[in-house]
């Protein structure tokens, strides 16, 4: 089977030229990712898990690798809005597929969800795939388990884990900041601009333990303050942070929780619980992240839009 190019050094170029320069490399479909920690090796793992077909190649872009002044980006501009200014570029083109000589291409790009589909701001087309959760780092944690991912970054054994710790799944780690969750729900699709952003949790101190409710109101009263500058009535934020509690209720995967918040309260958990019995919690949100990455269950992962977007793309180069 061949193996998609993720060479992290992967060369800058334009946005006019990359097409022909990757597919001179061999590479008939280009997936364009917006993060540099997990998204080249997940996308990989996901690519392999997914592909129909051992003839066509695979390319892993990482955007901060694309030259995008033609489009008013500098190099190493990274993220989300830099991905979708170049798919809006390669549209505009009519390059989003193609062929460059005798070589066929297809480009896929990949973005977190956010909260596009709360705002109705997401991109429909066939080469733009979206996470099913917040980020991939949420679908990562939501297919891996919790206690194997803590034994082995904090090189424990699984019974003093489930004794100490007692976390069954990353639905229940998720739960903890349930109240902080649903204020960034509200925060950013009422997009009141509060300072509460989508930042580690300021309701949960230390990070793995239970909501303060003094703190709880008192931020929630905040926001209220914040949303009265820009003319949203207090009814509709309280409606909006009641819809993000309705999100954990509902019995799904939460869709608002950020992945990496699953860092913070889990490394809480370890050195609080697991520390003071000597184990190695030196450096644990590092070493978190390594495990998580071999750890996860890649064919629960796969999602369907993306299943469906690597059989099209490699239809269109057989």
């Amino acid at each position: 089977m061949t193996q998609p190019n993720t060479d992290p050094d992967f060369p800058m170029r334009t946005s006019a030229s990359f097409l022909a320069t990757a597919t001179m490399q061999g590479a008939g479909i280009l997936i364009i990712v917006e993060g540099k920690d997990n998204d080249p090796y997940v996308y990989s793992k996901l690519i392999q898990a997914g592909r129909t077909s051992a003839q066509v190649q695979f390319a892993i872009i990482r955007i901060e690798n694309v030259d995008q002044s033609s489009i008013g980006l500098s190099k190493g501009t990274s993220g989300k809005h830099a991905i979708i200014n170049l798919f809006k570029e390669l549209q505009r083109r009519g390059e989003l597929s193609g062929r460059i000589a005798v070589d066929k291409y297809c480009c896929l790009f990949m973005l977190d969800k956010d909260l596009d589909d709360s705002k109705a701001a997401k991109i429909s087309n066939p080469h733009v795939v979206y996470t099913p959760n917040y980020d991939i780092e949420s679908s990562l944690f939501e297919n891996t388990n919790i206690v194997e991912l803590i034994a082995a970054s904090a090189s424990a054994d699984h019974l003093t884990v489930k004794s100490k710790i007692k976390y069954s799944g990353s639905r229940e780690v998720a739960a903890i900041w349930r109240d902080w969750a649903a204020l960034c729900y509200a925060n950013d699709v009422l997009g009141i601009g509060s300072n509460i952003g989508f930042k580690p949790s300021k309701i949960n101190v230390p990070f793995h333990d239970k909501t303060d409710p003094i703190a709880l109101k008192n931020y929630r009263d905040s926001l209220v303050s914040d949303a009265y500058l820009k003319g949203i009535p207090e009814t509709q934020v309280d409606s909006f942070i009641q819809q993000g509690l309705d999100i954990f209720d509902s019995g799904s995967f939460p869709i608002s929780f950020k992945g990496k918040w699953f860092y913070h309260i889990i490394s809480s958990a370890v050195r609080s619980h697991l520390a003071p019995y000597g184990f190695d919690t030196g450096g644990i949100d590092q070493k978190m992240k390594s495990s998580l990455r071999s750890l996860a269950n890649y064919d629960l992962i796969l999602w369907n839009e993306l299943r469906v977007a690597i059989f099209e793309a490699e239809s269109r180069l057989i």
